[in-house]
């Protein structure tokens, strides 16, 4: 929601059966959601969070899938304020550096699965562009598009992003998904 309470973005996930590598097919978005509920068993059956990772959303999917079922839920289970636009870069770099390990933990599962690979790069490279590494927004924008050049909006977000910083936060702001009726 915005600063007045009006929602601009509705994020409802998918589920993904057990075995199937998170993110592949866009059946869970790159961007995760931050609720998740699972058993304690499943959680140590895949050695918990990883607190070396600065931002382990996107890890722990990928682990977690591996040994289970998702469930996503049509619930609203929490609220993000934003700020009008003004998030703090630092936040967006940490994000970025949380999947460049992921990237890196998970090589050999992302590798074979180049839809989830190309959506977590195209995911890290937003985040350093909204963290003001523009060259580095580029670089990981354009490995995207090479792992997979048929992803939808891949080429339009490589445009956005060579354009600048400023380019791709209009872009962006004009292609949030408008909110569900009565939600």
């Amino acid at each position: 929601v915005n600063g007045t309470g009006r929602v601009v973005e509705l994020r409802i996930p998918s589920s993904i059966s057990r075995g199937y590598p998170a993110f592949g097919d866009g059946s869970l978005d790159s961007r995760p959601t931050n609720t998740l509920v699972a058993p304690v068993e499943a959680l140590r059956a895949i050695g918990g969070w990883d607190e070396e990772m600065p931002s382990a959303d996107h890890e722990i999917l990928v682990r977690l899938s591996a040994v289970s079922s998702i469930q996503g839920v049509q619930y609203l289970t929490y609220r993000v304020r934003t700020q009008d636009g003004l998030d703090a870069p630092e936040e967006h770099l940490s994000r970025a550096d949380g999947i460049a390990r992921t990237l890196t933990k998970h090589r050999q599962v992302l590798h074979r699965n180049r839809p989830a690979r190309a959506r977590l790069l195209a995911e890290m490279g937003r985040h350093y562009l909204k963290g003001g590494r523009w060259l580095t927004a580029v670089t990981n924008v354009t490995r995207s598009l090479m792992v997979d050049p048929r992803r939808p909006g891949a080429l339009r977000q490589w445009i956005g992003t060579a354009a600048g910083p400023r380019v791709w936060s209009w872009y962006y702001r004009k292609q949030r998904v408008p909110p569900t009726p009565g939600a």
